[in-house]
């Protein structure tokens, strides 16, 4: 396909003066492609402002593969200007290429197929009153689309402006000349809008455009997010039989475990004679941005962590603290001598099995966990757990398996760990994106995947 939406681009020389007896509106489908269910039916965002459209048509067969057309639609003049279509893709190379068009064009949304009917045969019959026909492709991809008499409910929709035919007069762009010439000819001087590159300028067109133009970087950005989204999907496509045919770990068993968001769920390391709320204040100093509370809070957690060595948890917000003063080398540290001297403390554990993934360490990371991997098996006795217990845990488990490259058994603490999206935790989405990363890295490496980008 070439081009985006914009005036600036012309990559093809549209067909003029071929007209046949039949008008294009008239021609009826030669398969039944267009009776398949349809899968996918989206229209670039913003179109109606920038009067051109890309328009991503596809329909699925009885066997799940899938069929699609791409439609570049000019609503000023043109009509279907390109158009491009393949046959019969799996869904991993149809994910695949639709990421690719998001990518190249700008993010399409889904839209109903009434309104792509209206626009692209709209845009038709506006260009056939000027003699332009479609891209020649347009008569295979018109496969996947209803017939132009079809029932479908008529859209108000502007084309051209005031309803005559409008050309962007582009420096040194023989296209353009051509077009102008050709309107001069079937439609007389007076009857069609020129825009010189000065009128565009100043014109609600290049107000348009410059808006249009600046959400290409956000676009892409959001395409990039949209491939990322699509990882599960694509890996599943692509390995999908090579992990479903391996059992579920047996240490994964359900177990009669409780969540809750009950903060008493936690247990308690205060004595009588501590006071939890001062710890509270002295966390809110720690993420304070302010340097000067943190270190305050910095020496207010030694002080308390002398008094009462036995609660692990005045260590654990001062780990933060020297985290937050870029003290990585103390953080470190620290880490390590409250997993020595609390190895039962949940977080604790938990920032040492950290500390060992980011060293490359993983192999050690089991024993961490008393070789277990479900809390009910790492804390026997307990039947309760809080919601930020179980995403810390299971958020590391997940980089685990993700780092020794079991990415089924990383899938499953994926899925748990994302069930409860509604609770910050910035350890789940650390894990979320690095076994995303990893799918994407083998999604890479597939030889569908790279035959597909070596074909397209």
């Amino acid at each position: 396909m070439s081009g985006k939406a914009s005036p600036r681009k012309r990559k093809r020389k549209p067909t003029r003066n071929k007209r046949s007896s039949r008008s294009v509106l008239e021609k009826k489908p030669t398969t039944l492609l267009y009776q398949l269910p349809l899968h996918d039916c989206m229209i670039t965002r913003g179109w109606e402002e920038v009067h051109q459209a890309h328009v991503l048509v596809s329909r699925k067969h009885l066997d799940g593969r899938i069929s699609c057309a791409l439609y570049w639609v000019d609503l000023l003049c043109e009509g279907v200007r390109d158009s491009v279509w393949f046959s019969r893709l799996s869904p991993a190379k149809y994910a695949i290429f639709k990421h690719n068009v998001n990518r190249e064009f700008g993010v399409l949304e889904a839209c109903p197929y009434d309104l792509v009917h209206n626009v692209i045969y709209g845009a038709l019959a506006f260009a056939e009153k000027f003699q332009i026909s479609p891209h020649p492709v347009f008569k295979t991809t018109r496969e996947l689309l209803e017939p132009a008499d079809a029932d479908i409910e008529p859209i108000d929709i502007e084309f051209g402006f005031g309803g005559k035919p409008c050309v962007v007069d582009l420096p040194d762009d023989e296209d353009c000349k051509e077009l102008i010439e050709h309107l001069r000819r079937v439609v007389g001087p007076g009857n069609f809008l020129v825009l010189s590159p000065d009128e565009f300028e100043e014109g609600e067109l290049e107000r348009e455009f410059e808006e249009w133009d600046e959400t290409l970087e956000e676009d892409e950005a959001r395409s990039a997010a949209m491939l990322f989204e699509q990882v599960d999907f694509l890996y599943d496509q692509l390995y999908g039989d090579e992990t479903r045919k391996r059992p579920a770990p047996e240490f994964l068993e359900h177990r009669l475990t409780t969540i809750t968001g009950d903060p008493t769920a936690i247990p308690s390391y205060f004595s009588e004679e501590e006071d939890p709320k001062e710890l509270q204040a002295i966390l809110e100093a720690i993420l304070s941005e302010d340097k000067k509370a943190v270190r305050w809070s910095v020496t207010k957690l030694k002080e308390l962590s002398a008094a009462f060595p036995e609660n692990p948890t005045y260590l654990n917000h001062l780990t933060i603290a020297y985290q937050e003063l870029g003290e990585e080398k103390k953080a470190r540290k620290l880490v390590k001598r409250i997993y020595e001297k609390h190895p039962d403390y949940l977080f604790g554990k938990c920032n040492y099995a950290q500390l060992l993934l980011e060293e490359e360490r993983a192999e050690e990371v089991p024993a961490v966990f008393n070789n277990a991997f479900e809390l009910g098996a790492i804390f026997p006795g307990r039947e309760v757990f809080h919601v930020s217990e179980l995403l810390s845990v299971y958020s590391v488990l997940c980089r685990y398996f993700t780092q020794i490259d079991d990415l089924a058994t990383a899938d499953i603490y994926s899925q748990i760990i994302q069930e409860f999206q509604d609770v910050a935790h910035p350890l789940r989405d650390q894990a979320v994106a690095q076994l995303k990363a990893k799918k994407l890295e083998k999604i890479l490496e597939h030889k569908d995947f790279i035959d597909f980008l070596e074909n397209e």
